[in-house]
C-alpha cells in the first residue's frame, strides 16, 4: 500500500517534550504528533495511502507506524538542533550525531535578498550615490569589508562592530537596508541574557549573519561568548544552536560599559571594533544629494549596498573554503588593529599597571623623606 511513498525519505526526530517534528521539502521543521504524523509524512514526502485501502492495508499501515514512532523514540530522541550555512557544499544535509544526540542541519546558500523596490540608475549615478554616502560615512568600505570577513573567518572572536553615530547621521537607514535584504535581524540585550528561555523569532536567525543591537545600554557578561554561536531554547522548544557572525552594536549615547572612564576590559577591548562620527555631527538629512529626494536616496542606496555584498561574497565563494577563512580572519585581524576599541578609551590593565606604578612611586618618595628626616 505503500507504492514509493518512501523513495527520498526525510528525517524526522522526536524533541525532550515528546513532539515529534519532520523535515519538509524548504528544510522547514514542522511539528506533529502520534495522530497526525501519518498524513504528515504523506504530505511531505508523498501520500502513502496512494490507493484504495483495505481492511488489511489499514492495519499493515497501524503497525507500520507503530514500529516507526518506537523506533524515532529509540534512535532519533534529541533534544537540540544546531543550523549551519555552508556555501561551499555541494547540497544539503541532515545528520544526527548519536553520541551528542544533536540533529545539524546544514544547508548551503547565504541569504541576500534582492531589493524590493526596482530603481532605474545608470553606474554612474549609482557611483554618485555610493560616493555621497562614502563621504559622509567614511569608514563605510571598512565596515562591509568587517562585514563579509565575519561571514567567512571561523574565529570570529572581534567580530562586534560598535557604531557610536550622533542622532539623525543615519544608523538606523543603514540597519533597515541591513534587515530589507534579510541579513540582519535585530534583537535586544535582554534576548541574549534570557536565551534559555526566548521568545526571539530563531527562524530568522538561520539566514542572519548581522545581529543588530540598537541603543545598546550595556554588554551582558553573555555577549561574550557569543563569539561563534548562540544557542536560543525558544519558548515552548527544543534547543537551536545557531552560527552568528557580524553583530552591530548601535548607540547615539556613550555605552558606559564600554566608554568608562575607569577603563575596559581587555576581553572587551580584544573584541569590539569602534567607529565613531563624534568629531562629524553631520545629519544625513542635511545632504544636498538626500534633501533632493530622501526615498530615491534611499532606494539607491540600499541597491549600492546589495551589489557590495554580492561581489564580495562572490569573491569569497571564489576563493574556496579554506582560502576564503584564511583571507576572512587576516582582513579581521587589520581591522581590528585600526579600530580597535582600546583606541577610544583606558584598558583596565594599563589602568591597574600605571596605578601601581603611581602607588610604588609615592611609596620610594615617603621611603626617602623618611631616611632623610632629621630627628
Amino acid at each position: 500500500p505503500f507504492g514509493n511513498s518512501f523513495r527520498s525519505p526525510r528525517f524526522i526526530f522526536i524533541s525532550h517534550k515528546k513532539d515529534y517534528y519532520i523535515l519538509n521539502k524548504n528544510n522547514e521543521l514542522i511539528l506533529s504528533s502520534d495522530s497526525k504524523l501519518p498524513s504528515m509524512i504523506g504530505h511531505n514526502i508523498g501520500n502513502i495511502y496512494s490507493r484504495k485501502t483495505n481492511k488489511e492495508d489499514k492495519e499493515l499501515i497501524s503497525k507500520f507506524f507503530d514500529k516507526l514512532t518506537t523506533y524515532i523514540m529509540s534512535y532519533n530522541a534529541s533534544s537540540s538542533i544546531r543550523y549551519s550555512v555552508n556555501p561551499f557544499l555541494g547540497k544539503t544535509k541532515f545528520e544526527y550525531d548519536k553520541f551528542e544526540s544533536i540533529y545539524t542541519l546544514t544547508t548551503n546558500e547565504i541569504r541576500l535578498d534582492k531589493p524590493k523596490d526596482k530603481i532605474w540608475s545608470s553606474s554612474e549615478e549609482l557611483t554618485s550615490y555610493r560616493n555621497d554616502w562614502i563621504e559622509h560615512f567614511p569608514q563605510y568600505e571598512d565596515y562591509i569589508q568587517h562585514l563579509l570577513a565575519c561571514r567567512f573567518s571561523k574565529n570570529r572572536r572581534s567580530s562586534f562592530m560598535y557604531l557610536n553615530f550622533n542622532p539623525a547621521f543615519g544608523k538606523s537607514v543603514l540597519m533597515d537596508i541591513l534587515v530589507s535584504l534579510g541579513v540582519a535581524t535585530q534583537l535586544s540585550e535582554q534576548d541574549i541574557k534570557y536565551s534559555s528561555a526566548s521568545g526571539i523569532n530563531t527562524t530568522k536567525l538561520r539566514s542572519a549573519w548581522v545581529l543588530v543591537f540598537d541603543e545598546l545600554k550595556g554588554f551582558p557578561a553573555e555577549f561574550k561568548s557569543m563569539i561563534n554561536t548562540l544557542s536560543v531554547t525558544a519558548k515552548f522548544k527544543f534547543s537551536e544552536e545557531f552560527d552568528v557572525y557580524q553583530k552591530l552594536l548601535l548607540s547615539a549615547e556613550s555605552n558606559q560599559a564600554l566608554m568608562s572612564d575607569s577603563g575596559v576590559d581587555t576581553q572587551l577591548t580584544d573584541r569590539i571594533n569602534y567607529i565613531t562620527n563624534k568629531d562629524k555631527p553631520v545629519q544625513l538629512s542635511e545632504r544636498k544629494l538626500y534633501k533632493q529626494n530622501p526615498e530615491f536616496y534611499y532606494k539607491t542606496l540600499t541597491q549600492v549596498i546589495f551589489q557590495d555584498l554580492r561581489s564580495g561574497l562572490d569573491r569569497y565563494i571564489a576563493m574556496g573554503q579554506d582560502e576564503a577563512n584564511n583571507k576572512a580572519s587576516s582582513v579581521l585581524r587589520e581591522l581590528h588593529k585600526q579600530y580597535s576599541l582600546e583606541h577610544s578609551t583606558n584598558n583596565v590593565e594599563d589602568e591597574v599597571k600605571q596605578a601601581l606604578m603611581n602607588a610604588k612611586e609615592a611609596l620610594k618618595n615617603q621611603w626617602k623623606d623618611y631616611i632623610n628626616k632629621d630627628y
